[in-house]
């Protein structure tokens, strides 16, 4: 992971983020606005071996691994392997997106780069599916 906050007596604060976001930093307002709107909780942890991460929640459920990367954000969700076909088979899922379900080793782990306002509707369409599947 390259995620920019690495130190762990410094937990990120707006400032920071958007500085590190540089133009990516709207897009990143606006997925933490789609996330708050899904009814799904966000909080800072730090990691030895990853830095400062987001553990995106509804409940006791983890629904998606954040970070800040420099000039983008990044956003990890997970889904098990009997998810495969039905995320292959969705369509309403860009095609980038299928295919990396189809390529997925083991734990389908699919992550997405937050740069854009498109970046965040990929986003959101995945965000549908991990909350409607379990």
């Amino acid at each position: 992971m390259n995620a920019v906050f690495d130190d762990p007596t410094v937990t990120p604060v707006s400032e920071t983020i958007d500085d590190a976001l540089g133009v990516s930093a709207p897009a990143w307002a606006q997925w933490a606005d789609v996330l708050a709107s899904a009814g799904v909780d966000t909080a800072w942890r730090y990691y030895k071996d990853g830095g400062w991460v987001i553990r995106a929640s509804r409940g006791s459920r983890t629904i998606a691994w954040m970070s800040v990367n420099r000039d983008y954000g990044r956003v990890t969700f997970l889904f098990a392997q009997r998810l495969r076909s039905t995320l292959v088979a969705a369509d309403d899922l860009p095609e980038w997106i299928k295919d990396a379900a189809r390529d997925a080793q083991k734990m389908l782990s699919l992550t997405i780069q937050i740069r854009t306002s498109a970046d965040v509707a990929d986003a959101h369409a995945v965000l549908r599916y991990k909350l409607a599947l379990k």
